[in-house]
């Protein structure tokens, strides 16, 4: 089983990168850039898995490995500078907006209004052709698809593109793709989105009642609610800070080589993944990813190269400043708060999660927290 709190940005990629896996045929954007960095400590791999991907008997972990300066040179990890991010009335803002967006109702239109204009939070259903040098790029084309303004799904500037834009209307957007894009060969490129917006629902938010306050927030009154924003703000300042330092750290250091072995039994392990995922449902692997096995490899390849220097880093680190050893107060501990943050009792957390996969988490907390509480903010 693969660690499930460690590697959530390679599984954010990866599903990236599939983003029309599950999806029907208007929905093929490779704009489609959501940025879900939640807490989901679901594990990307399930037990229907049919084997660790190995193909040469057990492969050594990286946990296991020796000399791991052979294989990483650890930059600068300490004494970074990293912007301190504030939580301002306007992030306050934001996030309330975010958190009350998800339960918005909408109006749907029976006729199409050149009066009616998109405005935050609508649904504006829409079609879409991304164009490089005048020329349709794959996956850039979307018909019929629903967008929430406001969820951020899309690459900066396709949603706020829209505002103002009236039904029926057709604009284009000169959009660039940021340079950590998740497909390489469109990281830092400009394009133009064609976009025509078919039809708009206007959202109506909903009231904030004590019944829906504690039933989706777990709160009773307004300002409870208003403490619960300002703490979930707070907790997103502390993850683009420490993301921001761990990145640092990242750039800082150099992949000498990469342990073969472990690279391969990754790959194997999500081909045969996607195979009998594909064959549960009684298509190709080519029909349920939109790509064959061979681009799967590749994506798959890139995308773990950078997860396994990920863990290099930090067990290099780990063993250098921190040690692997951990106490039963620790444990106990963390293990408590990863049950609350995922709605289980500890009993449900252990009896789903095998204590090496808690120990790689803590480990990742650790590494994260003694890299930021050794930067200077600025």
């Amino acid at each position: 089983m693969k660690k499930f709190l460690a590697l959530l940005m390679i599984f954010a990629l990866l599903c990236s990168a599939l983003v029309a896996c599950g999806d029907n045929d208007k929905n093929e954007s490779s704009a489609d850039d959501s940025k879900d960095e939640s807490a989901n400590t679901s594990d990307s791999n399930s037990s229907t898995i049919p084997s660790d991907g190995s193909e040469n008997g057990e492969v050594v972990q990286i946990p296991e490995m020796e000399n791991l300066s052979e294989y990483i040179k650890l930059g600068a990890y300490k004494g970074l500078s990293v912007t301190n991010v504030e939580v301002t009335d306007e992030v306050l803002a934001d996030k309330r907006f975010d958190l009350l967006l998800t339960y918005c109702n909408y109006a749907e239109d029976e006729v199409v209004d050149p009066k009616v204009v998109v405005e935050m939070a609508d649904k504006a259903n829409i079609d879409y052709v991304g164009k490089l040098e005048g020329v349709a790029f794959e996956g850039g084309t979307g018909t019929d698809y629903d967008l929430v303004i406001g969820s951020n799904s899309f690459i900066d500037g396709f949603e706020s593109g829209l505002l103002g834009v009236a039904e029926g209307e057709t604009v284009d957007l000169e959009l660039t793709f940021p340079g950590d894009y998740h497909n390489a060969e469109m990281a830092g490129v400009t394009v133009v989105f064609t976009v025509t917006v078919n039809s708009i629902a206007k959202a109506s938010f909903p009231e904030l009642s004590e019944a829906f306050l504690e039933e989706k927030f777990d709160v009773r009154t307004e300002k409870e609610f208003e403490a619960f924003i300002k703490d979930e703000a707070e907790i997103d300042a502390k993850k683009k800070m420490y993301s921001e330092a761990w990145k640092q750290v990242l750039d800082g250091s150099e992949l000498i080589q990469i342990p073969q072995a472990l690279l391969d039994s990754y790959i194997n392990a999500d081909v045969e993944y996607y195979k009998y995922y594909a064959s549960s449902y009684g298509v190709t692997l080519e029909e349920l990813i939109n790509m064959d096995e061979t681009a799967l490899r590749k994506t798959l390849s890139s995308n773990y190269t950078q997860q396994i220097k990920q863990e290099l880093v930090l067990y290099a680190i780990l063993d250098k400043e921190i040690g692997r050893e951990i106490s039963d107060e620790l444990f106990n501990a963390k293990v408590e708060e990863y049950a609350e943050s995922n709605n289980m009792t500890k009993e449900d957390f252990l009896e789903k999660y095998e204590k090496e996969n808690i120990n790689e988490s803590i480990y990742w907390d650790s590494v994260i927290e003694f890299v930021f509480s050794n930067a200077n903010l600025k």
